[in-house]
């Protein structure tokens, strides 16, 4: 949800659920807790209420997590290689 939110846009927590593949309830509680801890804002309009990170800084934030969640999915990866590599070796032997 708080990469979606990353566009800059503002959005409800309905579109935040269908972004998660979640029903309103869970997202709702997520979006709360995660407001609670002053990451995104949360403002109503009419019937809806709308999201968005807490600020460019926020967006800094998770563009360095990610990174740093790809840049250890990739070293994941190739432990993995290796290690199916080395247990190929041991069935030949």
């Amino acid at each position: 949800m708080l990469s979606a939110l990353m566009a800059g846009k503002a959005l409800t927590a309905s579109a935040l659920a269908e972004v998660a593949e979640v029903s309103a309830p869970p997202a709702s509680g997520c979006l709360n807790r995660v407001k609670d801890s002053a990451l995104i804002e949360g403002y109503r309009q009419g019937r809806h209420r709308f999201y968005s990170l807490a600020g460019p800084l926020v967006g800094q934030l998770l563009d360095t997590i990610m990174a740093v969640a790809r840049k250890a999915q990739r070293n994941i990866g190739r432990v993995g290689a290796a290690r199916t590599k080395s247990i190929a070796l041991r069935e030949e032997c």
